[in-house]
């Protein structure tokens, strides 16, 4: 009998701890179920201000490249107006010049009018001397040729003559002759210069070479073509290297 009595209370504690669990698993699922349900709720509020940002997100950009086509158009209406503004400045400059001139005309006109009243002269005898003047003025630069030619034979018969008696006779090249070193042969110190016969230059004629107004070496004219000469550099005279472009003077 004590035996039954025990099993059985063994049997009812039993099924009182199973109970007891199946309470407890019942309160676990249901909150675990609680869980999901809030879960799922927070998802799907998240889920609405997600797309809400992805439709605001699509809005601005939409909003953006419509401002950037707005602005690309706005720059072209500047740039138009830009060269607009900078043709009619162009165009007031250009006139502004076509005004300087016709008043420095009208200014010149007015002067030789004056000088023709002072004369007292008709125009008839104005024109006589115009001609008159003219005509002197080509005999002149006539003659000033001829001049030069004579001075570049007197020149070249004296260099011939020095030649031929032995003497190293100065060579004069026209004054102020100036020209520059084309080339530059260091191995044979040798230089071609842009002036020639044209320009008056003599065989044996000596000239400086400078540059920036520092004396590099003396040379002397070898060879003289038409627009184009060698000379050498003088031994003793070489104080730089010469290089093209540099300054050759008399």
């Amino acid at each position: 009998m004590l035996t039954r009595i025990s099993l059985i209370v063994v049997i009812l504690a039993g099924i009182g701890a199973i109970v007891f669990g199946q309470m407890q698993v019942k309160q676990k699922i249901d909150k675990t179920i609680a869980d999901r349900n809030q879960f799922h709720q927070d998802w799907q509020k998240e889920l609405a201000r997600a797309n809400k940002l992805e439709k605001d997100l699509a809005q601005a950009q939409a909003d953006l490249k419509q401002k950037e086509v707005e602005l690309a158009a706005a720059q072209k209406q500047i740039q138009a107006k830009d060269a607009e503004i900078a043709s009619l400045n162009a165009e007031v400059q250009r006139r502004g010049e076509e005004l300087r001139i016709a008043r420095a005309d009208r200014d010149k006109a007015q002067a030789e009018l004056q000088r023709y009243q002072a004369t007292g002269m008709q125009p008839d005898e104005i024109k006589g001397l115009i001609a008159s003047y003219t005509k002197s003025l080509a005999q002149i630069k006539t003659l000033e040729a001829s001049i030069t030619d004579k001075d570049r034979e007197i020149n070249g018969l004296k260099v011939r003559i020095a030649e031929l008696v032995g003497d190293e006779a100065p060579v004069i090249l026209p004054a102020g002759l100036k020209g520059k070193v084309v080339t530059v042969d260091p191995k044979w110190d040798f230089v071609v210069i842009n002036l020639g016969k044209e320009d008056g230059l003599l065989l044996n004629g000596q000239m400086l070479v400078s540059r920036n107004g520092k004396l590099l070496a003396k040379v002397k004219i070898v060879n003289v073509m038409e627009n184009r000469a060698i000379a050498n550099v003088m031994t003793g005279w070489k104080l730089n290297d010469i290089m093209e472009g540099d300054t050759v003077l008399y």
